[in-house]
């Protein structure tokens, strides 16, 4: 339960600098029956996920555990040499300011109409706030005018790398490479922009008027590694992280984003919230405009990152850059790397002992890792199919072995956002992944981005021939459910007719094939199977799938593995969570990118193996599961194991 967004606004400045009392999830009800509210409510079906969803609420929980201890006490030890806030001790000129900036600047899709720039523009000049835009360069294209216009309003850009992806397994070469061409971009940009300006020297010095050049960087996924470290220093780059932030990727609730970064700012502070687009995070729009309105409330003034490292340098003493003990008990201020002398190694070295950790720990001991380790274990408490068929109505999550017996020895092995995000196909890892299916005699389900796609269609071919299928995961590995009816046709059916050539670029070259077209008795059979990005469904999405007799298929067998990257914990999480009929699902492994997983999947594998659990497509689970289907118990019946119920398959649900 919620208060006002602006719990400060009455008491003004001197509340400031106290942190807000965490507010503490109350759970459902529990009905007279011992039933869980959710369950009791099944019949609701999608009202009842739109008021109240799981996913959504664990996401709330765990980040409010993070309020629990002092939020700025730890991030030394943690993002160690990174620029997480200015303290007020060290830099009283910050006080009354905090850096506002946005990640994935400007838009994922080049569709200027999907943009939604211009309006941030209108509220943050509504408020009369400044903002740094963190650019992923990949994005840029057809952004550019709405680029220059926020450049020209006063606001800055930086860089956050050209995808929205992890570089901290880049070799140094290949990260400087990428990081250079973004910043060559963002350069160009802040060239265009300032020519126009009225003030700017013919020689292409700054005026007056232009704001303060400083260089800025942000590592995707807040992950760095030893070889960006050194590239950021070569160039004289800062990276920059937050004490101000509502993981709002993961939380669509523009309140409680707004609420917890209002409790988490303080003077000097750096806020981080992700762009909103059409479509896309669109809820982070009204986030951005109510945290706006608090911090007017509470006399705080959104500024740049630049504009609020001139404030701290007015009063920075020799040997205290971003190092001195804060006079508040849980906050210490961090390193800024481009101005760290040789005194200030030495003092951060004698007055903080977090930093003992350093660098090297850092890999083997990942607070954020051990957080979502911690948060998917808690899962694990109650019966982890009991839920299922409330949070996720009308989707395909495993079949139940009491109602298809014949499932008994087999699960479907699925992997997600295949083949690769990058075109490169060195960057690919397809072949070594059909290499360990092939010497584990597993077949798989892999779902496409079909942006993916490009450059690597002989591999998939490959991937087809050998006994493998492909499946839709639309075009984008973004959340459709805010989009119209038509808009998510248009592009499922796009991605669906590139999926549709791959398996006839495929199975024409397989032996047996009928000079029709038809299926030969060797080729797989032929499912429509869907998977929704984010396991987000709406009710547009649903009427599309089932005007296209697909199912939407999600997993009772998973681990968070985009979050968590330690593969003996994701491989000990799916097997414990695997059983017959189980769906299990893994992330697409390739180098530098979630490459853990290869490993993850190895030792799943061994695991299934030593098991004598079989894996296989979702086709062919499906046939076996379809062998000893009763009319009227289809994916309905209750399990003979008190945690479990099969749950429909859409596309096999006729009137019998």
């Amino acid at each position: 339960r919620y208060g006002q967004y602006m719990p400060c606004a009455a008491r003004g400045k001197a509340d400031r600098s106290q942190r807000q009392e965490p507010v503490i999830l109350e759970l459902p009800p529990q009905n007279d029956g011992g039933t869980s509210q959710c369950d009791a409510n099944r019949s609701s079906g999608q009202t009842l996920l739109g008021n109240f969803s799981v996913k959504t609420h664990f996401h709330k929980a765990c980040w409010r555990a993070l309020s629990v201890v002092g939020h700025r006490r730890h991030l030394a030890s943690v993002f160690p040499g990174s620029l997480c806030f200015y303290d007020r001790a060290s830099h009283p000129r910050v006080e009354g300011r905090i850096a506002l900036t946005l990640d994935d600047a400007p838009c994922s899709r080049p569709d200027a109409s999907a943009s939604m720039v211009l309006e941030v523009l209108d509220v943050l000049r509504e408020f009369g706030a400044k903002a740094t835009f963190f650019l992923c360069t990949d994005f840029v294209a057809g952004h550019e005018e709405a680029l220059r216009r926020l450049i020209e309003d006063g606001h800055e850009v930086a860089n956050h790398c050209q995808a929205d992806r992890s570089y901290a397994e880049d070799t140094e070469e290949e990260f400087e490479r990428v990081f250079l061409e973004a910043e060559s971009i963002c350069e160009r940009l802040r060239a265009s922009a300032l020519a126009d300006r009225a003030g700017v020297v013919a020689s292409g010095g700054n005026s007056v008027d232009a704001p303060p050049r400083r260089r800025w960087f942000r590592a995707p996924h807040a992950k760095m590694s030893d070889a960006m470290r050194t590239v950021l220093s070569r160039h004289g780059f800062t990276n920059v992280l937050t004490d101000c932030y509502a993981n709002d990727p993961w939380i669509d609730d523009p309140e409680f984003i707004a609420k917890t970064m209002l409790d988490l700012a303080l003077d000097g502070s750096i806020a981080v919230i992700h762009m909103p687009e059409r479509g896309f995070r669109e809820y982070n729009y009204q986030a951005l405009r109510d945290f706006l309105a608090g911090l007017q409330a509470r006399e705080l003034r959104a500024v740049t990152l630049s504009a609020l490292q001139q404030e701290a340098e007015k009063v920075v003493v020799v040997g205290e850059v971003g190092g001195a003990k804060s006079s508040q008990d849980d906050s210490f201020a961090l390193v800024d790397p481009s101005k760290t002398t040789s005194n200030g190694q030495d003092y951060l070295a004698r007055t903080s002992s977090a930093f003992s950790i350093g660098v090297d720990a850092w890999s083997n001991f990942s607070v954020k890792t051990h957080f979502h380790k911690a948060c998917w274990r808690a899962l694990s408490v109650v019966g982890h199919r009991r839920h299922l068929a409330s949070v996720f109505p009308g989707s395909l999550c495993f079949y139940d072995r009491a109602s298809h017996p014949r499932v008994e020895g087999r699960i479907a092995l699925t992997l997600d956002d295949a083949p690769c995000s990058r075109p490169d196909a060195s960057a690919s890892m397809v072949l070594e992944v059909l290499d360990v299916l092939r010497e584990f005699g597993a077949k798989a389900t892999f779902f496409l981005c079909t942006d993916f796609v490009a450059g690597h269609e002989e591999a998939l071919r490959r991937l087809i021939e050998d006994g493998h299928e492909v499946a839709n995961h639309c075009q984008a590995d973004r959340s459709y459910a805010e989009d119209t009816e038509e808009e998510f046709e248009r592009v499922f059916l796009e991605a669906e007719s590139i999926c549709e050539r791959l398996r006839a670029s495929a199975l024409a070259d397989r032996a047996g094939v009928v000079a029709s077209g038809g299926n030969s008795v060797d080729a797989p059979p032929r499912r429509r199977w869907f998977r929704a990005p984010h396991a987000k469904m709406s009710d547009a999405m649903r009427t599309v799938l089932s005007r296209h007799g697909f199912t939407n298929v999600l997993t009772d067998c998973y681990a968070n593995d985009p979050w968590i990257d330690d593969p003996e914990f994701i491989a000990k999480t799916m097997l414990d969570l695997a059983l017959d009929g189980s769906i299990a699902v893994i992330h697409m492994p390739e180098r530098g990118f979630r490459e853990y997983n290869y490993q993850a999947l190895r030792d799943f594998l061994a695991g299934l193996q030593a098991r004598e659990l079989r894996a296989v497509t979702l086709s062919a689970l499906q046939q076996e599961a379809e062998k000893v289907v009763v009319v009227g118990e289809v994916g309905g019946a209750k399990s003979s194991q008190d945690d479990s119920s099969a749950l429909v398959d859409p596309s096999k649900n006729a009137s019998n």
